[in-house]
Order: structure tokens, then sequence, then C-alpha cells
């Protein structure tokens, strides 16, 4: 199985979209990068109509409802849909309810190949890429069988 996915966990403006981009150009097949920013980017504006369950306060705490919860699993159903499918993910996540949250996106990818990778990623550029590079040529013989 090749099915393989690698979750970027850490603090929002961490660094970890410039990881999963840096990774899509290090990983020797194509990997997918898709992440909390992607569901949020997708939701439909708050309404009285539509509520998509997130709330940003002005002191930086996000809220999050049971509508967001359930747009979620739909995203983790689909991601996992798409490694199954023998293509690479990389997840980029803010696990905004610790623990827990990680534990429904363990749940999802159940069955599969997944790397986790965990805390702040932000470092002077040059010595993150010579990270990557050798973080890849570890991590790249796990995820291609």
């Amino acid at each position: 199985m090749r099915n393989a996915v690698i979750v970027l966990n850490g603090a929002s403006s961490s660094g970890k979209s410039s990881i999963a981009l840096e990774l899509q150009g290090l990983l020797p097949r194509p990997f997918l990068a898709f992440g909390v920013d992607t569901l949020v980017a997708s939701l439909p504006p708050a309404s009285s109509t539509r509520e998509p369950g997130i709330v940003f306060g002005f002191d930086g705490v996000v809220a999050v409802g049971d509508r967001f919860r359930q747009l979620e699993h739909a995203l983790y159903q689909g991601l996992a849909a798409i490694a199954r499918d023998d293509v690479g993910v990389i997840i980029d996540e803010v696990f905004l309810g610790g623990r827990e949250s990680q534990d429904r996106l363990r749940s999802a990818l159940s069955g599969l190949r997944v790397v986790w990778v965990g805390g702040a990623v932000t470092l002077r550029w040059p010595l993150c890429v010579r990270l990557l590079d050798r973080s890849a040529l570890k991590v790249w013989p796990h995820l291609r069988r």
C-alpha cells in the first residue's frame, strides 16, 4: 500500500503551509495539500440563515460549534478517501480542541500510513529547507510502500 498522509500540526502562522509546499517539491510523487484553512476558506459567509459554526474572537480565541464539526468531519473523510485512492495527502492543521481534535482526524485516517509532525515549525528559511531535505529522505521510504 502506498497511500500516505503527512499531518503537520502547529500554531497559526507557524510555517505549516510553507513546510507543506516544500514537501510537495521534495517528495518523489504527488502529494495534495489541504487543511483547516482550506475548510475555513470554503465556508459560506455567516448570516442569519447559514451559520458556519466558527467564530473568530477579537481576543484571538476561536470557537467552533456542532455545524463546524460536521463540516470538519466531512473534510477529514474526503481527505482519507483521497489517500485511499493512492494519492498522497499533506494535512496542514491546527488542533483547536487538542487531543480530541487529533483523535477525530486519527479516526478518519484509520488504516492509512500517517506521519504526524507536531509543534511550531517556524525556522530560518535556509535551515528549514535543509531540515526538510533530510526529513524527506527519512520519511519517504515509509511512505512509498
